[in-house]
């Protein structure tokens, strides 16, 4: 289980069009402190909370132009192995 720091912390609300935020750009996460916000914030926010990948995969924060963190992005690599995708 994590537990949740005060970098968890939503913050002030945004409110402004896209094109008031652009560019947006992705945020390799890299570090041990970005790997722990990374999985908080996912945990905190995202309906199934965070469960710990399988295989490669690459983790980004989305950032708006002022760097403020918008969201969170995950690719994974496919199953290599799947009965029902495989049919």
């Amino acid at each position: 289980m994590l537990r949740w720091s005060d970098d968890s912390e939503p913050g002030e609300p945004l409110s402004a069009r896209l094109g008031q935020l652009q560019p947006i750009e992705l945020q390799v996460v890299g570090s041990d402190c970005e790997r722990v916000q990374w999985k908080e914030l996912v945990d905190l926010y995202h309906y199934l909370g965070y469960r710990q990948p399988m295989g490669c995969h690459l983790r980004y924060f989305i950032v708006d132009r002022q760097s403020r963190r918008l969201g969170c992005l995950l690719f994974q690599q496919a199953a290599a192995k799947l009965v029902c995708r495989d049919r």
